[in-house]
């Protein structure tokens, strides 16, 4: 197969998650405004729980079939074949998942006033199986996998805007939810044949996959304990309200992520195939990437500090008021999650240290549930937030002591991190000195991000910073 462009794959992957961030920013304004934090509580709580049968379901497969399936991508015998067996094993554990997730549904009293919202959210487990995800990124397929993306995200707009009127109209909200985030899943799973011939007949061995696969899935349970245990705990141990302030609040700030970490998702690939085959490449692209993380999740956290209270009265309305110190305690994982993110995905997952995936999210999941259990009982969903801050901190803190284990100098990786750190407060002041001068609406909101950009960058091409330089110098030759 030809080696696609992974400048080109990560310009298609951005856009994706651009679009995934500009969607929400749409809907969200109308929806937290229809249906107040009450209603946008028991979607956000009906998700969070259907998010643990999701995880049971993919098993940790995703990271794991990916890696591997990069590596005999151009084969298309093995690829077959293993595409059949990691499918055989996804199938069996999504029905065990259903199996449970009825057993719950009816066992636990909590649920029985959210027993249709629960359905309706859990067909994503049924989706997330079909769509076989990790295929279409180890192909690097993301020229298709943008515009499916985009298309179902019009779809959903439209739908939202025609059908959700009222604050009793939050199943219909979780309905266009599901449509928007898997719904395209079956068109993967209708597209499917273009990547792989199943009529390839071959002997298929299932248990080889099952001690990494479980290592990963460890990792995965984790990490959802202290992503989505928050939700559930706050649903639990206050109310509703709490749970919409909460979600709110972090709306934005994983929506940043997941903007970050999309460059980490189309560098993977290939970062697993040159730590098999060209080890001097795979620690230039290493250092790229995370020069590139500094750069992006540094400026985001200061700015969205200093722009919490704007951003959350223009797209949640005054009723999310609570929701605005959340928002700028929360703002820091966006700069501990990308890190974290990209010592599992970029350094242990390729260099087959799946293991040291897994220490540090437990640590981060026992931290996150001790410090949930005191503080959302005495602060609600900012409690919550300070607790998840914590439990971020401590991942990172433990990703990198692994990293130091590795081959990784940390030294080399962060030998640019103080340009990129006095860049960002340089700009966090600026913006916040705007703020105080200018009325907060959408049009001044918008020139405060880009005067924040320009000073931001400015800072940088002073400071002569390698990665930007060498970008400013290939749009002036241009």
């Amino acid at each position: 197969m030809k080696e696609k462009s992974l400048k080109l794959n990560a310009v298609l992957n951005i856009t994706k998650q651009c679009m995934n961030l500009l969607f929400p920013l749409i809907t969200f304004p109308y929806s937290s405004r229809i249906l107040n934090a009450d209603g946008i509580g028991k979607v956000n709580f009906a998700l969070s729980i259907v998010s643990y049968f999701t995880l049971l379901a993919g098993l940790g497969i995703g990271s794991y079939a990916t890696r591997e399936a990069a590596k005999i991508r151009d084969n298309k015998i093995l690829l077959a074949k293993f595409t059949k067996e990691i499918f055989t094993i996804n199938f069996t554990t999504t029905f065990i998942s259903y199996l449970l997730f009825f057993i719950a549904l009816f066992a636990v009293p909590r649920f029985s006033d959210y027993r249709v919202l629960l359905c309706i959210c859990s067909s994503t487990i049924l989706f997330g199986t079909l769509g076989f995800e990790w295929l279409y990124n180890a192909k690097e397929e993301y020229v298709y996998t943008t515009v499916r993306g985009i298309c179902f995200q019009v779809l959903s707009l439209i739908l939202l805007f025609t059908l959700v009127k009222t604050k009793d109209d939050y199943v219909k909200y979780a309905s266009i939810n599901v449509i928007s985030s898997a719904g395209s899943n079956i068109l993967n799973f209708i597209n499917l044949r273009k990547l792989v011939d199943f009529k390839v007949k071959a002997k298929k061995e299932i248990k080889k996959h099952f001690r990494p696969i479980l290592i990963l899935f460890a990792s995965a349970v984790a990490v959802s304990l202290y992503n989505e245990l928050d939700k559930t705990m706050i649903g639990f141990l206050a109310n509703d309200e709490q749970v919409g302030f909460y979600s709110a609040s972090t709306k934005i700030t994983k929506l940043v992520i997941a903007l970050i970490t999309a460059i980490l998702t189309v560098i993977s690939p290939r970062l697993s195939n040159y730590a098999e085959n060209n080890k001097e490449k795979f620690f230039e692209l290493l250092e790229k990437t995370f020069n590139i993380i500094l750069m992006l999740s540094l400026p985001f956290m200061f700015g969205l500090i200093v722009m919490a209270r704007p951003l959350t009265l223009l797209f949640c309305g005054e009723n999310f008021e609570p929701s605005v110190r959340i928002m700028q305690v929360m703002s820091v994982i966006i700069f501990m999650i990308p890190l974290a993110t990209f010592c599992s995905s970029q350094v242990f997952i390729p260099l087959r240290k799946d293991k040291y995936t897994f220490y540090p999210v437990c640590v981060g999941a026992v931290v996150n549930a001790i410090f949930n259990v005191f503080l959302i009982l005495k602060f609600g969903g900012f409690g919550a937030g300070i607790a998840t801050i914590i439990a971020e901190s401590s991942v990172t803190f433990a990703s990198f002591v692994l990293v130091k284990k590795s081959e990784v100098s940390i030294g080399k990786l962060f030998r640019n991190f103080w340009q990129y750190l006095l860049a960002g407060i340089v700009m966090a002041v600026v913006v916040f000195l705007l703020g105080k001068l200018m009325p907060s609406n959408v049009v001044f909101i918008f020139a405060q991000i880009l005067c924040g950009c320009v000073v931001y960058f400015s800072v940088l091409l002073i400071f002569r910073n390698t990665y930007v330089n060498g970008v400013f110098a290939s749009v002036v030759n241009c």
